[in-house]
């Protein structure tokens, strides 16, 4: 058995797996040709981790099988603890007929794992064994989606099996940042984290659209608690699906992010621009990686001004008119097989396709704010250590000024910023008039 690896490294949460992943490498180097993983890790188990443990936190939330972790953390290990892979290397030298194919980078001369190093892991030599683990390295496998592998990029005139194997690049980011922030925007997923500061309270809605979004979330509640005490309900398919409308600036966004932070769950706003194309094939290529992406990660999708995606299909008059009402076709049916929480935001209804709205689990509608709703935007949006001048009459400014809390929002930002710059703590009046008369031009509107 090897020594055990040096627990002085600054990410001591992974020592423990690769401490693991070391003893591993070693019994299979000792093992007949033909020994299943699973045969060899019966007197080693796979460790749990610590209290505050990352990976382990990542392996819960994918369930990740053990081979799976095996491949993850092989994928790692040269990243934090470069004499690891060294030590695995001179192992392999000195055992006869036993060859984990490792790669040596021609820059920095660095020893790196390949496929073929998990695939000898994982089953030896046995064709039928090492057959069964080929799947987490294609095209549909779960590590690619997830971003927690690379793609595989051989070297020239080389089987795939010889790529380097290498941790995804957010994946890599997030483990050295000891955070899992999820997969980073990139041409793959092309989708961006939403959060938001403000809390469930500060959302200023009218009562029905408040309680319409309180079911939303009682529904996601119902189909988390169903996954957690595995009730099975074969009746009804997995999944949520809501349609945000209303005019902009009512609140679709920030209600899609506090939905989020209320039931846990990490909201991804799809860059419709990096989506639809305007070849043939590319749109439907384009969301198939966000839905196949999104599968394993339960994270709300939200699709913000939907319509560009799920419009209206028109009369067939031509080829391109054909094709783009088949790419609605396409959308309807990945969308209603999505068994994750996916949310449409449109200002307008009716500008999404009919064939949608028998899809859609709720439909919630976003109103201007009336006068009370007015008066709660203006005083949330006053920032702490800040007052309004004796000339600021409040109720007189939500009663007569009918703007929607985007445009609240900036009027007060933009009152502020001109506060500090006068160097007081007082919202005036006329700041906020000036801030008024801009947000009502951008819609040529007069005061």
């Amino acid at each position: 058995m090897t020594e055990p690896i040096d627990e002085n490294v600054s990410q001591t949460e992974l020592v423990l797996y690769f401490n693991w992943l070391k003893k591993i490498i070693a019994l299979r180097m000792h093992a007949k040709e033909d020994a299943d993983f699973y045969e060899i890790i019966s007197s080693l188990p796979i460790p749990k981790g610590t209290k505050n443990s990352l990976f382990q936190d990542i392996v819960k939330e994918l369930n990740l099988s053990g081979e799976e972790q095996l491949i993850v953390l092989l994928s790692l290990a040269p990243y934090f603890i470069p004499e690891f892979i060294n030590s695995i290397t001179q192992i392999n030298d000195n055992k006869a007929g036993r060859d984990l194919f490792f790669n040596k980078s021609l820059i920095n001369k660095s020893i790196y794992p390949s496929i073929e190093t998990a695939i000898s892991l994982l089953g030896g030599s046995d064709i039928e064994c090492r057959q069964k683990y080929f799947h987490h390295f294609g095209i549909n496998s779960k590590l690619f989606k997830e971003d927690l592998i690379a793609q595989p990029s051989p070297p020239h005139g080389e089987p795939f099996t010889r790529s380097t194997l290498a941790p995804g690049h957010g994946f890599l980011n997030n483990m050295i940042m000891g955070e899992n922030k999820g997969p980073e925007f990139s041409h793959d997923f092309p989708a961006t984290l939403i959060t938001s500061d403000y809390s469930w309270d500060e959302l200023i809605l009218d009562y029905d659209t408040r309680s319409q979004l309180q079911e939303v979330k009682e529904w996601i509640d119902y189909e988390d608690k169903c996954r957690e005490k595995g009730i099975q309900l074969e009746k009804f398919k997995g999944g949520y699906k809501c349609l945000f409308f209303g005019p902009p600036g009512t609140g679709k966004t920030l209600a899609a992010s506090l939905i989020g932070k209320l039931t846990h769950k990490k909201v991804y706003r799809i860059d419709l621009s990096a989506v639809v194309s305007k070849y043939i094939g590319e749109t439907e290529k384009n969301l198939s990686k966000i839905f196949d992406r999104a599968s394993h990660g339960n994270w709300i999708l939200f699709f913000d001004e939907a319509d560009a995606l799920f419009g209206k299909r028109g009369t067939t008059q031509n080829a391109h008119d054909r094709y783009a009402n088949q790419e609605v076709s396409y959308l309807l049916q990945r969308f209603e097989n999505y068994e994750g929480v996916s949310i449409l935001a449109s200002n307008f209804k009716d500008n999404i396709d009919v064939a949608f709205y028998r899809r859609f689990h709720s439909i919630v509608r976003f109103k201007n704010p009336e006068f009370d709703e007015r008066m709660k935007l203006w005083e949330i949006h006053l920032p702490k250590g800040f007052t309004f001048a004796p000339d600021v009459d409040l109720p007189e400014i939500a009663r007569s000024v009918k703007i929607n809390g985007a445009g609240i929002y900036n009027v007060m930002r933009r009152s502020c910023m001109k506060a500090v710059l006068n160097n007081t703590n007082i919202i005036q009046g006329q700041d906020m008039l000036d801030s008024v008369k801009m947000e009502f031009s951008k819609e040529n509107k007069l005061i």
